[in-house]
């Protein structure tokens, strides 16, 4: 049975991580019909991972409580919208439900998937395909990658992309930050005259994946995913630099690596002759500083004052049906208050019950610099905290479930951190 676990949870893994990358990539609805395949498959082995740990839920435990509260509204309210109200746009919001149950899955699971010594070399596979899905999507010109050329439904991929690429990032550094601990700190690797040490190598590719992350999320031009992964690389990178020897040396090597980098692009002239700066400023990334003025931003803020208006009208049942109805999708605020504005106070307060223990988690474990889990897991969260709180409407938001399935073990093994 264990086995079967670990297939269906590196299953579950490989549907987020690579097989919707994919679909939003290649913007072909005629391959639609794979990707329900998988999706179907992936529901299968969600229901296995989750009916394995049914029993183990402690039903009176405030999380659990909380978490049954917030799947069970929200899947209600939808039901309602489709099938009384006729909403046909609410059928992918309740596609967002089950990707919520196949998080919640993946992170249950995520500690037996990422000991198994395969994981690391799946999860740089994964990472360097969607490198180079980014940057095949790339136009030099504008430093950014433009998704959906062939059928514009697919535009707003980037969205996708970006988080899961970030996702998939912090996987690889914190495994990465954390090999050493795994490893005597004298250990050296066979090398002719032991010239390098195996944390010296690994220092230098957390700092060469640090780097290529940042420049591809920034070509991707997800606003959301490059800046909350900002704080996260930054958490990771001090983590790992906090208990390895030679500090001085290392910040050195820290320092000429980016340098290179930064000499190799300002010094290749046919490089720098095909960039067009007067368009650079229109990046997604830096259009609201080089410009100020963004068409998004601004639609956000009109779309902020109304979503409080609704608040103020409907606070307790949310008002997803009349907000569908007159203005359609994507009208919703893009923060964590959309909860509120289309579910009401139970959704929100459920939702938020779960943030805040999540948060005990992570003040009991931010410090701990030695265990991949606990890097991880703080990592994940500050990631989905920035974007929850800043950038993203929840219902379109899935990794802070993955933060919920670790808790949710959490709860049924120990009042401890891993």
């Amino acid at each position: 049975m264990k086995k079967i676990i670990n297939l269906c949870s590196i299953l579950i893994f490989l549907f987020f991580s690579l097989c919707l990358p994919l679909y939003n990539y290649l913007a072909n609805k005629e391959i639609v019909v794979i990707r329900n395949i998988i999706y179907f498959i992936c529901c299968i082995a969600t229901f296995i991972v989750l009916a394995n740990y049914f029993h183990k839920l402690k039903f009176n435990h405030p999380f659990v409580f909380s978490l049954i509260i917030l799947l069970s509204w929200n899947l209600f309210y939808l039901l309602i919208s489709y099938y009384h109200y006729n909403l046909d746009d609410s059928q992918s919001d309740m596609i967002a439900i089950t990707y919520f149950l196949f998080a919640l899955a993946l992170g249950i699971q995520l500690k037996d998937l990422a000991d198994k010594k395969y994981f690391l070399f799946v999860t740089f596979d994964v990472w360097l395909i969607i490198c180079l899905i980014i940057y095949s999507s790339t136009n030099f010109m504008y430093f950014q990658a433009f998704y959906g050329k062939y059928n514009e439904d697919f535009s707003g991929s980037y969205q996708l992309i970006g988080d899961t690429f970030a996702f998939v990032s912090i996987l690889l550094l914190c495994r990465l930050a954390t090999l050493v601990h795994t490893q005597k700190e004298s250990k050296k690797i066979p090398i002719k005259n032991n010239i390098l040490s195996y944390e010296a190598i690994i220092f230098v590719s957390i700092n060469l994946t640090t780097i290529t992350s940042i420049i591809f999320l920034f070509l991707n031009s997800s606003r959301a995913s490059f800046y909350s992964s900002l704080p996260v690389f930054f958490y990771i990178n001090y983590c790992f630099f906090s208990r390895i020897k030679a500090k001085r040396i290392y910040m050195f090597i820290s320092i000429l690596i980016v340098s290179i980098i930064i000499s190799l692009l300002l010094f290749n002239t046919s490089f720098l002759s095909y960039i067009d700066f007067s368009f650079l400023i229109y990046n997604r990334n830096l259009e609201f500083i080089t410009t100020n003025n963004s068409t998004s931003l601004a639609g956000r803020k009109n779309v902020f004052i109304i979503g409080f208006q609704d608040i103020m009208y409907s606070p307790i049942i949310g008002n997803y049906v009349d907000r569908m109805i007159d203005r359609g999708k994507g009208s919703y605020i893009h923060n964590i208050f959309g909860m509120l504005q289309d579910f009401g106070m139970p959704a929100f307060l459920s939702y938020l019950c779960l943030i805040i223990y999540c948060m005990r988690y992570f003040l009991h474990s931010w410090k701990s610099t030695n265990y991949y889990m606990n890097m991880l897991f703080n990592s994940i969260f500050i990631f989905s905290i920035v974007e929850l709180f800043v950038f993203r409407y929840p219902l379109g938001f899935y990794l802070i479930f993955v933060v919920f399935g670790l808790v949710l073990k959490l709860t049924s093994v120990s009042k401890h951190i891993y």
